[in-house]
């Protein structure tokens, strides 16, 4: 995994009003794994100090925001 690589685009509609940070489960060793989630969808891997960092798996299962807008009744 490499720091800053952009790894998937919510769709329109689902995208965050503010950035969002969220934790990522994955076997890194030693080094935490961030989501960054921009207002327009895009979905940018952060590793913890920069850099890259040997994994065999990451899980999204964890990365969660509110929608924002739309007709809720």
């Amino acid at each position: 995994m490499v720091d800053e690589a952009v790894i998937a685009y919510l769709p329109e509609g689902f995208w965050p009003a503010v950035p969002r940070t969220v934790d990522a489960a994955s076997d890194a060793a030693r080094r935490e794994v961030h989501l960054d989630i921009d207002p327009k969808g895009q979905i940018t891997l952060r590793v913890q100090d920069g850099g890259s960092v040997e994994a065999t798996w990451l899980s999204l299962d964890s990365a969660s925001c509110r929608i924002e807008g739309g007709d809720a009744e």
